[in-house]
């Protein structure tokens, strides 16, 4: 699991908080009009390319594959560490909502 500074730990802790009060939640309607799912509120789509850019599931497996594996909070937990560290992702593209209100991860 990616080690963070606390500061950073807090602050994807309150992510969760934000996105799904902890728990593992289905909003069926998103602020775009589409399903979001559980601890992070990941878009399949989003989570399918986060775990393959980031090395963590294989390339090249069926939609309902990276479905399943979306349901396993310690990956989800591994995806948004690696993206708080990870310099070329908008955070707040991802997670708008909860950065408006959180703001950004601290440096």
């Amino acid at each position: 699991m990616t080690e963070l500074s606390p500061q950073r730990e807090v602050w994807v802790k309150d992510l969760e908080q934000c996105e799904s009060g902890g728990q593992d939640v289905i909003n069926k309607m998103d602020t775009d009009g589409t399903p979001s799912y559980y601890w992070f509120q990941f878009k399949p789509s989003t989570f399918e390319s986060f775990a393959i850019k980031y090395k963590l599931l294989p390339n090249e497996e069926t939609e309902d594959y990276y479905f399943e594996k979306m349901h396993n909070r310690d990956l989800q937990l591994e995806i948004v560490k690696l993206m708080v560290l990870d310099e070329s992702v908008n955070l707040r593209k991802q997670f708008p909502g909860c950065t408006t209100k959180l703001g950004l991860p601290p440096k």
